[in-house]
């Protein structure tokens, strides 16, 4: 009775200290989150980026409209990406590997205990393959909305052409010539 009297007072005392925890941690995840779907989306597709962000350099903007600094940005992220699912492999196999390890010398009777170990292996090998699934689903989703982007023109700037500078028929208005009309335009109707 004194025991269980113990666990109630501790659990009273701990719990709310876990949730404020737990609440701090939501918190500096999402923002870490955050931080990280925005630099992946300047990865993605910089020039978006760099048009939303009136303070990059001119030198910043002609870089990334550069063919050479495009063709070496894919290349580092493909060395990452390469380098990145390497190292998940080898976790995997040393993972399976210990799984396999003790699960066969548990069949030892003096090594019985062995499986716990293997158990636990196993529960941490479960674990890491459903990480490894939801990265997979979070790259393609990232993929999508990238590519997305890219394509899908929303419909209030469909017919905005800015500036009479950034129209490529020169100066808009009377005696201008009318814009060009695309065989097809993919259109956004959430936006």
């Amino acid at each position: 009775m004194v025991i269980l009297l113990l666990v109630v007072v501790w659990l009273i005392a701990l719990v709310p200290l876990a949730l404020r925890k737990f609440s701090e941690w939501q918190v500096s995840a999402s923002v870490a989150q955050f931080r990280y779907r925005t630099r992946a989306m300047g990865r993605a597709c910089p020039a978006s980026i760099q048009a939303a962000n009136p303070e990059v350099s001119v030198r910043e903007r002609r870089a990334a409209l550069d063919p050479a600094e495009q063709a070496r940005r894919r290349r580092l992220e493909r060395e990452h990406a390469s380098a990145r699912a390497a190292r998940r492999r080898r976790t995997l196999t040393v993972l399976s590997a210990t799984l396999g390890g003790t699960f066969v010398l548990g069949a030892i009777p003096a090594l019985r205990g062995l499986w716990d170990v293997s158990l636990a292996v196993f529960l941490l090998t479960t674990g890491y393959v459903a990480l490894l699934i939801r990265f997979q689903q979070s790259a393609i989703a990232a993929a999508a909305a990238s590519e997305r982007a890219e394509k899908v023109v929303p419909i209030g700037r469909r017919f905005d052409h800015g500036e009479a500078g950034d129209s490529p028929y020169g100066a808009s208005g009377v005696g201008a010539l009318p814009p060009a009309r695309p065989a097809f335009v993919l259109v956004d109707v959430r936006a």
